[in-house]
């Protein structure tokens, strides 16, 4: 019986266990549970983009290696990173904006005009807003007719 180890059959084996060369770079999954939570929240995408941007910049910070170097592009991920909570800064900004503003007056007895208020009205407008009152229907109707043949 020997005290000798033979660890070339475990080298060997590592060698064979490692990736082969035409290996797709990874795109992480998407779940259904994550597709829900984007539907409720669609921040939540530029979040998730932006935080495994954080993650490798942390890791190239401090030296330490991605564990999958060569597999992915580290400043692709970086770039749209980026790119991601910028978007997520300007959403969160303009949400912020719309809650510190006054809420707008509610209109008082607003209605909708009777076709014979509607017709009395528009033979007393000017020609010019005639006219925009009667393109804007054209295309409000085109449109109508548009999404019925779809």
């Amino acid at each position: 019986m020997s005290n000798i180890i033979d660890f070339r059959s475990a080298s060997a084996r590592l060698v064979s266990c490692l990736p082969p060369k035409n290996l797709q770079p990874y795109e992480p999954r998407v779940t259904r549970r994550q597709q829900a939570g984007r539907k409720k929240n669609p921040l939540r995408h530029y979040h998730n983009r932006a935080a495994t941007a954080v993650t490798i910049a942390g890791k190239l910070h401090r030296g330490e290696s991605l564990r999958a170097e060569g597999w992915i592009d580290e400043l692709k991920w970086l770039r749209e990173g980026a790119k991601a909570a910028r978007i997520l800064a300007d959403e969160l900004d303009g949400f912020v904006a719309r809650m510190e503003a006054p809420p707008a007056p509610e209109p008082a007895n607003v209605r909708a005009l009777s076709p014979v208020e509607f017709a009395m009205a528009y033979e007393q407008a000017p020609p010019e807003l005639k006219r925009l009152v009667c393109d804007k229907i054209k295309r409000l109707l085109s449109r109508q007719n548009e999404e019925r043949q779809q």
